[in-house]
């Protein structure tokens, strides 16, 4: 969905700072999705393992699904970059650590939300994001194949 927004954005070249909020929110929910599938299959996998969080910080659940990932993919043929994923998630986490202010304009308190964000770069912003998205798929997607190899 955030793909089709972003390039939709992109080429019509109207309406852009209208649409960075759904963009980054879409964007930053899938991140939520895949990294909360990815401990759904470790709930599976490992006996004991903690129920997911219902929260939607993006770091907490990374940093449950890290040390995990970092003894699948050991680092010598590692088929993911941990640096990256950690640099986007750190971002969208500094930006909308609760997500919120993707979605409201004002924080709870009655606070701007992204007060001191003045520009976003559409294609940096996607292009990030899709990498970072397909990490995470592949983590989520080796951790479903290994549930379906014990099954």
């Amino acid at each position: 969905a955030a793909n089709l927004i972003a390039d939709g954005a992109l080429q019509s070249k109207s309406s852009l700072d209208s649409l960075v909020y759904p963009i980054a929110f879409n964007f930053r929910h899938a991140f939520e999705l895949q990294l909360k599938r990815a401990l759904g299959y470790l709930n599976i996998l490992k006996p004991g393992f903690p129920a997911i969080e219902l929260v939607h910080t993006l770091l907490p659940l990374w940093e449950s699904l890290k040390p995990h990932v970092e003894t699948r993919f050991p680092k010598q043929n590692r088929p993911i970059d941990l640096p990256t994923i950690e640099s986007v998630l750190s971002d969208f986490d500094a930006i909308d650590r609760w997500s919120i202010a993707f979605r409201y304009e004002n924080d709870r308190k009655g606070n701007p939300n992204l007060a001191d964000v003045t520009h976003v770069n559409i294609p940096n912003l996607r292009d990030r994001s899709n990498r970072l998205y397909s990490q995470l798929d592949y983590i989520a997607g080796t951790f479903e194949g290994d549930v379906d190899g014990i099954s």
